[in-house]
């Protein structure tokens, strides 16, 4: 069974459907990427998919529950988190505290609690905090990083901490939107390798890219997207030779 089944996902705002009936199915450990030409409804997919964004009509099962109508805090307990294309970091608070907020809902006495000095609950921060500490080697970050402030990273370190922070979430899935905007050559085949090491721990990952080149020898699978309709479904080299999407890229009819 896949552990994400998306069936005839559509998403109307009032006359504009930007999702029409989109089919798409994810496997523990794949890497899928979602990709199209701009307005082709990449981002309302990620949307409705994380809770943001209510559904029109359509399911969202997600590890044998059906998603539909929750909210996106019961989203990301089910086991789904996500970065963001603008990033959202926290920028005066520390790379280790950003981690830590994101292991917060998986906390039983929260990352407060110190606040009133209960013991168990200090165990069990002193654990997140070295879960944090882990996650943030695991993407490339130094220890010296841990206790900068998270606006004062460079901009491809606050990428590889957001990613950090979304893993902390303990995510059966992980959802990344252009995770290589912005980046120069090395970090983005640094960023693939990444993406590959999260693979590689059972966790599956599904990310929006306009990078051609990045998504290609990444991507198990591509969907493409244009004008909220699925058009391709397939391994990459199939979907490059595809006419539609040549079409939807190039603006020619196929």
């Amino acid at each position: 069974m896949s552990l994400l089944t998306v069936k005839d996902l559509t998403v109307t705002f009032g006359a504009l459907r930007a999702l029409d009936s989109v089919s798409v199915e994810v496997n523990t450990a794949q890497i899928v990427g979602i990709i199209g030409p701009n307005g082709a409804g990449k981002s309302s997919f990620f949307n409705a998919l994380s809770g943001a964004t209510r559904i029109t009509s359509g399911s969202l099962m997600f590890d044998g529950v059906c998603l539909n109508g929750m909210q996106i805090h019961q989203i990301a307990a089910r086991g789904i988190s996500r970065t963001f294309q603008n990033i959202r970091l926290f920028p005066h608070m520390s790379a280790l505290d950003n981690v830590l907020v994101g292991e917060h809902m998986r906390l039983r006495s929260g990352i407060f609690a110190d606040m009133i000095h209960a013991k168990p609950m200090r165990q069990e921060e002193i654990a997140a905090e070295g879960r944090a500490r882990h996650l943030l080697d695991f993407v490339g970050l130094r220890a010296a990083h841990a206790l900068r402030m998270a606006g004062t990273l460079a901009y491809g370190e606050q990428r590889r901490l957001e990613i950090a922070r979304a893993l902390a979430a303990q995510p059966k899935l992980i959802m990344l939107d252009e995770p290589a905007a912005g980046l120069n050559a090395t970090e983005k085949r640094d960023l693939a390798q990444l993406v590959r090491s999260i693979a590689d721990t059972q966790i599956a990952v599904l990310l929006v890219e306009h990078d051609m080149s990045f998504v290609m020898p990444l991507c198990e699978r591509l969907v493409v997207l244009d004008y909220g309709i699925k058009i391709a479904d397939d391994h990459p080299e199939v979907v490059r030779a595809n006419p539609e999407v040549i079409a939807a890229y190039l603006g020619v009819n196929p």
